[in-house]
This record gives structure tokens, sequence and C-alpha cells, in this order.
């Protein structure tokens, strides 16, 4: 007899509630990460306004995740603080956030963050659950 997953769960007492699921995970860490990546950074990487937002270099989406781009969700060389300006009304301010990464990590950072975008990646409870810890304490 095939026993079904959440009659597992509740057998050995482990409910999606007391874990959280992947999803609840993913976004409770990109709260911390966001606010550890702003706080990091203090000002917009593209302009040096306000930092509002934590934008990102190359944008990520749960339907590609086929192309890999989970990879990048929690990209702390992808994701930069930047003001709203910046981020939502110039789209990202892509021409200056390049001339930036360059700055910060050297030539070829642009195709290493390609090359990541592109590499499939399906986060892990354990991965999501030591990075929210890490961001956690960063940001104490």
């Amino acid at each position: 007899m095939v026993m079904k997953k959440t009659k597992l769960r509740k057998r050995k007492g482990l409910s999606r509630r007391s874990k959280g699921t992947i999803g609840t995970l993913k976004e409770k860490l990109w709260i911390v990460f966001s606010v550890y990546i702003r706080n990091r950074d203090k000002k917009c990487v593209t302009c040096g306004g306000g930092a509002e937002n934590a934008g990102h270099y190359i944008h990520n989406t749960e339907r590609l995740s086929c192309y890999g781009g989970n990879e990048l969700w929690y990209s702390e060389q992808n994701i930069n603080a930047q003001c709203v300006r910046c981020n939502k009304w110039k789209s990202g301010n892509l021409t200056k956030y390049a001339e930036y990464l360059e700055s910060v990590y050297g030539q070829g950072i642009l195709q290493e963050l390609r090359k990541k975008y592109l590499l499939p990646k399906k986060w892990k409870r354990e991965e999501l659950q030591e990075l929210l810890e890490r961001y956690k304490n960063l940001n104490e």
C-alpha cells in the first residue's frame, strides 16, 4: 500500500505549515534578502539616489524556470539597491547597472550572470531555510 504524502506528514507530525511551503519560504527569504541588499548598498547603484528597492540586473521569473530563472533569485551580484525611479520608471536603468556591475565585479560579470540565468535551479527547502537564517543574522 502506498501512503500519500499528506498522510505521511501527519503521521510523522510534519505539516506543510510547520515547515513552510517552498513558495512561502521564497517569499520570506525575499523580504529578508531585499532588506539585506538595501542595507548593504545604502544608495541606488545606478544613480546614487535612495535605496528603496532591491533591483535585478537580469530579471527573474518562475514561468521561465526551465531556463534557470531561479538560479539568480537570491544572487548578491545580480540584485543591488536601486531607487524607485531607476528600478521601475527606468526599467532598471540597465546601461548604468551594467557599468556598475563591471566596475565592482570586473569584466565578464555580465556573461557570468547570463550563464547562471541559463542554468536550471530548483530550490530545496533546506537551501531556502539556510539562506533565510543567514540573511536574518546579517540583518541584525
